[in-house]
Formats: C-alpha cells, sequence, structure tokens
C-alpha cells in the first residue's frame, strides 16, 4: 500500500499506473482461462454490431445509470457528478441478476 499526501498530482499518476497493471493482467488472466476451457472465442475481438452498447442504455440499468450520473440528458438540472450519484437510490440492487446472467451467459458457451 502506498500513502500520499498534498500531491494529486503523484498520487493520481500513481492509481493510474495501478490500473493500467491491473486491467493488462487481469484480462490475461481471462484469456488464459478461456484457453484452459477450449474457447476459440477471442474476447479482444472488436465486436461489430451495435450489442457492446445496449447495456449502457437498457432503463433503469446499473450501465445505463451510471452514463446518465456522468453525462446527464438534456433538460436534465445540472449539477456535480455528486448530487447525481446522491439522487442513485442504490447502485447495486440488480447486482445479483448482473452476476447471475453472467454465470449464465459463461455457461451457453
Amino acid at each position: 500500500m502506498l500513502l500520499i499526501r498534498g500531491d494529486t498530482r503523484v498520487a493520481d499518476i500513481y492509481l493510474t499506473e495501478l490500473d493500467r497493471l491491473f486491467r493488462h493482467f487481469y484480462a490475461r488472466d481471462v484469456i488464459n482461462e478461456l484457453a484452459k476451457d477450449g474457447s476459440t472465442t477471442n474476447p479482444l475481438w472488436l465486436v461489430t454490431t451495435d450489442q457492446w452498447i445496449t447495456e449502457n442504455y437498457k432503463s433503469g440499468g446499473y450501465k445505463s445509470n451510471r452514463r446518465q450520473m456522468f453525462f446527464p440528458p438534456p433538460g436534465t438540472p445540472s449539477g456535480s457528478w455528486a448530487a447525481a450519484a446522491a439522487r442513485d437510490g442504490d447502485p447495486f440492487k440488480d447486482e445479483e441478476q448482473r452476476a447471475a446472467d453472467r454465470r449464465q451467459k459463461r455457461r451457453s458457451r
């Protein structure tokens, strides 16, 4: 663990690098697990349909709520994202369903 005080620029740089490393090794782990299971699907291939974006616009869905928190629809009273986050009741209310959907998707491969 690293504690940085008084220099947000340095803290941001370290956090960005940590995030980059985590995402890199997490992706490699996922790819290795898929290969171990015999999958020939490459998760790095670009999806050429609009399928990847539908979750971001599903009414009441987690991703849609997050998108609207940072990029509110036109006509919505402006304010900080923190104010929008405070209005978001329970961002994890559908977490169990999303996990079940992911498990089902993995099983159906």
